[in-house]
This record gives structure tokens, sequence and C-alpha cells, in this order.
């Protein structure tokens, strides 16, 4: 320590020199920092859930977990594999070796699961369920309506969204969430359709084979040319009432789907709920890549938010419900804080002996 103490004084220039050099690199350094609350991190793993509605364990097992399990074990990089089968669903989890992305991982899924569906059954719905700690959102926004009809500005809020938010550079994913659908819900009459020779299949062949439209040809003269298509979309509740149902009675009258059951247009079952302050309303998630900057991408998010206003009419709130760049930014302050007490008291140490 003492030639090293008699060394920095008698080249007291080169070493203040020195010591403003590696100042100056640790406040760029600073700056140049990857700002992000949650490290991105990737996990190599993945899941395949298979629902199969009215299935038994046993049938889920073997007509879907097996089949799946067998067909993504063989994948490059994978270590091991594991199943759960239960009453209409199914769910294979299978590991990779670390290095694998979650987009890597999920594509050879996708085509290990596309290699077999022609041998599922054709009412299972297999999907794969990837992700890491890339998937927390890193800006929320609640928009809600100000006269209390989330109803209509849901109808244009993901499209608005989606175009003015996935503008932004580093943004990976926008999502809409509480926007109710409609749906059309059929209530059968039994006995209208045991006394007719029809079945509940009856209507699923008539709403299979009607509402289509199909390429029928060109026609051409010497004006030009026009596509021929036939059929006629169901475009109402009335033309699905109207759907012809075919008897396996001889002789029997023809019927149609609004005589045998009650055809009615509703709101779709709830799968998500948004409020904010007690209120409802809807909410938009929005997600970064891997490479993105988290405060980066919040600063040039934040003026976007009157954009959005006024493209929805202006008669909406949008508020900030999640940010992750104040706590980031905070972190930094924090840590430039104890660096520059940290050099303080260097300095004072310095001078005292």
């Amino acid at each position: 320590m003492f030639r090293l103490a008699k060394l920095s004084l008698a080249n007291r220039s080169v070493i203040a020199l020195f010591t403003v050099i590696l100042s100056v690199f640790g406040f760029i350094s600073v700056g140049q920092l990857k700002q992000e609350l949650f490290p991105s991190l990737e996990f190599p793993q993945a899941a395949i859930v298979t629902t199969y509605p009215g299935a038994s364990p046993e049938v889920v097992d073997s007509q879907i977990s097996r089949v799946i399990e067998n067909s993504v074990a063989n994948l490059e990089g994978v270590t091991t594999t594991s199943s759960t089968s239960q009453s209409g669903i199914s769910t294979v989890r299978v590991e990779f070796e670390y290095g694998n992305t979650s987009a890597k991982v999920s594509e050879l899924l996708n085509n290990a699961v596309d290699s077999v569906k022609s041998t599922l059954p054709s009412e299972a719905k297999p999907n794969v369920i990837a992700g890491g700690l890339g998937g927390i959102p890193v800006v929320v926004l609640s928009v809600a309506s100000d006269t209390g009809d989330n109803a209509e500005i849901g109808k244009i809020l993901p499209s608005v969204a989606d175009q003015l938010f996935n503008k932004v550079n580093g943004v990976k994913d926008v999502q809409v969430v509480g926007i109710r659908d409609y749906q059309i819900n059929l209530t059968l009459r039994p006995q209208v359709l045991a006394a007719n020779g029809l079945t509940a299949q009856s209507i699923t062949t008539a709403l299979k084979t009607n509402g289509f439209v199909f390429p029928a040809g060109i026609l051409e003269d010497k004006e030009g040319q026009i596509t021929v298509e036939v059929g006629t979309p169901v475009e109402s509740v009335e033309a699905l009432q109207s759907l012809p149902l075919q008897s396996t009675v001889p002789g029997a009258r023809l019927l149609t789907i609004g005589d045998v059951a009650s055809v009615k247009y509703a709101l779709a079952p709830v799968d998500s709920i948004s409020r904010v302050d007690g209120k409802p309303s809807l909410a938009i998630s929005i997600t970064k890549t891997q490479e993105g900057n988290t405060v980066s991408i919040s600063k040039a998010i934040k003026p976007l938010e009157e954009e959005l206003k006024t493209k929805l009419g202006g008669n909406v709130t949008v508020k900030e419900t999640f940010n992750q760049a104040p706590f980031v930014e905070k972190s930094i302050d924090d840590l430039i804080h104890e660096g520059e007490l940290g050099l303080l008291f260097a300095v004072i140490i310095i001078l005292i002996f």
C-alpha cells in the first residue's frame, strides 16, 4: 500500500486524469443500463392444453395425452415430458434444454401438434402455452366510457389500440380485456324433435350444410368477367331460424330450426372482468419484446393516450393502472445517488488521511 500511495502522489496528474475517465465512463454506463423492472427470463418449458368436452379421463389419456406426448418426446432439445388427464381436458408439460427461447419452444410444439391433429378427435382443441417474465405487461391502461356504455367503444377499441400502440418500437403485443361478446343460444324442444324423427345432430348437420357461400366459377363476356358464388350466408337470427332440417321419418313435414328450438342472440358468458375505482372498464395490456426498453416504451406510450381518446370519440376516460417505468427510474436514481455518496465519502477520506 505504501508503494501504491507513493506512486500515486508522484503522478498526481495521471491519477487525476484516470479518475476523471473512470467517472465519465461510469456515468455513461448508467445511461446505457437496460431499464426494466424484471429481467427478461424465458423458461424452456411449455404446456399443451387440449379440451375434449364430455370425455372421461381414460378416453382423454388414450386418445389425446398419449398421442401428443409421443409426438413431442422426440423433439430436439426435449429433456422431460409429463401429462395429466382429467375429465374433458388433457395437459402435456414439456421441458427443453436451457438456451431455447419461448418462441422456438412454441414453434416446435405447434409443429408437433399439427402433425398429429388429424389423429385426434374432431372435438379436441389443443393449445400451446409458453412464456416467461417477458409476458408481464409494461403498461396497463383502463378505458371507460363517460356515459357508462363500454359496449360501443369495445367494438372499435381492439383495432384502434392495436394500430396505435404497435407502432411503438419494442412493443410485442397489445391485448384488450373486458369486452363482452355476443353468441347465439339454442334451447331445444326435445318433444318436438322426437315426434318428427329429429335429434340434436340434425341441427348440427343443418348448421354445417347451410349458410355458406361457395365459389361456382367465372362468367366472361365482352365487357369483362364476374365471379359466381352459390349459397346465402346466415347473417341474422331470422335466417338461422329458417334453416331446414332433414327428418329420418318418411313423409314427415319439413321443419326448420325455429320450429324445434328457441333461438336467442345474447351476451356470451363473462370470461374476464375489468374495473377501475369500482366502475366497469376495459383494460389494455401492453407487453414488450425481449430487446425492448421498459422506460422508453412507457415514455412513448404516454403521449398516445390523448390520441386514443380522440380516436374513441373523446367521451372516454383513459387511466394508467400499472406502469413498470416509475419503479425502474427510481431504482436507477437510487443507484446514482448511492454512487455519488460513495464518491463523496471516498474524497473526504482521502483528504483526511
